[in-house]
């Protein structure tokens, strides 16, 4: 629901907590890390001009990359 629906202020106060999610392996299941991958994305795509996108690049394409399941 943030990353399609939330408004503006909601996904600002938001993000970090939703990238602290996405990229923390030991503390999260597999399933809560992709649909926080999936919401980044939909954040991304939305908000372009307000987010960027360097912090978690790296981390993310380490995760696409094969080392998600080691």
């Amino acid at each position: 629901m943030i990353g399609s629906l939330a408004p503006e202020e909601l996904v600002i106060q938001l993000h970090k907590e939703i990238i602290n999610i996405a990229l923390n392996e030991g503390k999260y299941s597999l399933f809560v890390r992709k649909k926080a991958l999936l919401c980044l994305l939909r954040i991304f795509r939305k908000f372009k001009d307000k987010f960027n996108a360097t912090e978690w690049v790296k981390p993310l394409s380490q995760i696409f990359d094969g080392k998600f399941y080691s």
